[in-house]
């Protein structure tokens, strides 16, 4: 079971945790499992981490997402509703070697998203999902997280938010969120990162 957590800043940096637990049931099948990246589209950096089934974290793990269109650079929500959800879908029926025919990520599984400024979850049924608090929660622990983030509040920057409510809810969670947290920060637009 899983916690993918993602926020925005004010000034659009973005991060995203995870915990790194992977269950079927009451058995733990592996304690120390990633289950977010980074990634680009041709050239813009973007956050993905998935909830659900382990095959398709395999499967998008191996995801590259289509380039950015220009009239799309602005528009975030755009991009990932027109390119990248088709091209999700794709590449899951291709990997699993049938079509999806719309039916979705498989079982229940999810796609959490960080772009500069910009986050959203992919559901089973390739729905975008975006809110207004700029949080993306998935998976067993998306409740409690959601909770624990809101009332963190927005004083830290979002890699310590997420991590540490990752941490928090695998503590008050023991068995369904675990392993040690990992934690991907993007810059606001323009922005460079800071040295580690």
């Amino acid at each position: 079971m899983t916690l993918i957590l993602a926020a925005t800043d004010r000034d659009g940096s973005v991060a995203m945790a995870g915990d790194r637990l992977v269950t079927q049931g009451d058995r733990t099948l592996r304690s120390n499992r990633p289950k977010i990246w980074r990634t680009d589209a041709a050239g813009v950096p973007m956050l993905l981490g998935v909830s659900g089934l382990l095959r398709v974290a395999d499967v998008l793990g191996y995801l590259r997402p289509p380039r950015v269109p220009e009239e799309l650079a602005l528009a975030p929500g755009a991009y990932v509703r027109s390119v990248l959800v088709p091209a999700v879908e794709a590449h899951v029926g291709a990997a699993i070697g049938r079509p999806t025919n719309g039916r979705g990520l498989l079982d229940g599984s999810e796609l959490v998203v960080g772009l500069p400024g910009f986050v959203a979850v992919i559901g089973a049924d390739l729905a975008v999902i975006e809110t207004a608090d700029h949080i993306a929660a998935s998976g067993t622990g998306a409740l409690a997280g959601r909770a624990a983030l809101r009332a963190l509040g927005s004083l830290q920057t979002p890699a310590f938010r997420v991590g540490h409510v990752v941490r928090i809810v695998g503590e008050v969670q023991a068995g369904s969120v675990g392993g040690p947290p990992d934690v991907i920060e993007l810059p606001a637009r323009g922005a460079t990162a800071e040295a580690p």
